[in-house]
């Protein structure tokens, strides 16, 4: 991850862009089984047709474990939520629209 950039963080892990990839990086009390469960969703998820990150591969960075996957050009929902507040109810009607089709989905 020489040239990577932070492009979110959260309370438990830090999200780098690393030219086309994204790499998750977890803190090192964060239980290995939550990584692999976020992991095989990502894939279930990837599978449905759903437009999210290829998951690329689980790896270990020193003491913390990383999820290494694609990196999708664009804004988040979140950012678009706080640059447009006026629209925040057309993005969450969107927002449920995305889960009611994830919830259709039988796979």
């Amino acid at each position: 991850m020489k040239s990577s950039e932070v492009i979110a963080t959260r309370p438990t892990k830090v999200i780098y862009r690393d030219g086309e990839k994204a790499i998750k990086v977890f803190e090192p009390a964060h239980k290995p089984s939550d990584v692999l469960r976020e992991s095989l969703n990502l894939a279930l998820v990837s599978e449905s047709g759903f437009c999210v990150p290829g998951l690329r591969e689980i790896i270990r960075l020193e003491d913390k474990w990383a999820i290494v996957m694609d990196y999708i050009e664009g804004e988040t929902m979140e950012s678009l939520m706080r640059k447009n507040p006026e629209r925040i109810d057309e993005y969450m009607e969107r927002f449920v629209d995305i889960q009611l089709d994830m919830h259709r989905y039988s796979g």
